[in-house]
């Protein structure tokens, strides 16, 4: 029993709990990863996900091409501000640490695009995921990038070959959503979800996962992730 509480554990982790990367001062032109406008830590980095199954991206974009500004939006769920990361794995791009703007409604970021431009990063590779506490329980928040596209964009990561024979979206312990992987995957791993026409409320990702290991029975992963949904957000 010991080891499904493990890997459970490892996949609720994600893009937030990775070793931090230092963002040291440094020359605006270059395209690494440092401090930017006294407002964020922007650029290339050496982005390690290490040996793990986890949670990376949960969105909705509509970014046709990259103009001279990016935004983002994350819906305002209870007063606490979000955490938030943003990455891109194939070409190592990293932002973090960036201060939000909050409204009444949500909270927002503009930045520059220069940086995604010169390391010919694609927007259908970004990966943003944001989550905020609220008492005793973690919540996930769809992060908006430029305009919904009207479904969400869900990513997992994995190191090792996986089969994910459950993937299923409840709400009030119904479920209305399906999504099984039975073919093995490997890497960024990803669904799509249109809740349009899904009341707001809180709902639950639950996931089964059978990770393949060399000489070994697959290791059974087992999880339940709890995130915010309002049709509003997609459209």
């Amino acid at each position: 029993m010991k080891y499904k509480f493990l890997l459970t554990s490892l996949l609720i982790l994600n893009f937030h709990t990775l070793p931090a990367q230092a963002c040291p001062n440094g020359n605006p032109q270059t395209l690494g990863y440092i401090r930017r406008d006294n407002n964020r830590c922007e650029g290339i980095a050496n982005i390690n996900i290490g040996s793990s199954f986890r949670l990376i991206s949960f969105l909705t974009r509509n970014i046709p091409t990259f103009g001279d500004n990016l935004s983002l939006q994350i819906p305002r769920i209870g007063d606490t501000s979000p955490n938030i990361s943003v990455r891109s794995l194939g070409r190592n791009y990293q932002l973090d640490d960036f201060s939000l703007v909050p409204s009444q409604n949500n909270f927002t970021f503009n930045w520059p695009t220069r940086i995604l431009k010169e390391a010919n990063i694609s927007p259908n590779s970004l990966r943003a995921l944001a989550s905020v506490s609220l008492g005793s329980q973690f919540v996930y928040v769809p992060v908006i990038l430029g305009q919904p596209s009207g479904q969400y964009e869900i990513v997992l990561y994995s190191s090792e070959l996986v089969k994910i024979p459950t993937f299923e979206i409840s709400r009030n312990n119904q479920v209305v959503y399906r999504s099984p992987r039975n073919n093995p995957q490997r890497g960024e791993i990803i669904f799509t979800w249109d809740g349009r026409n899904q009341p707001a409320g809180r709902y639950q990702l639950r996931l089964a996962a059978q990770l393949e290991q060399y000489g070994r029975p697959p290791d059974q992963v087992n999880s339940l992730i709890t995130f915010e949904h309002n049709p509003n957000w997609l459209r």
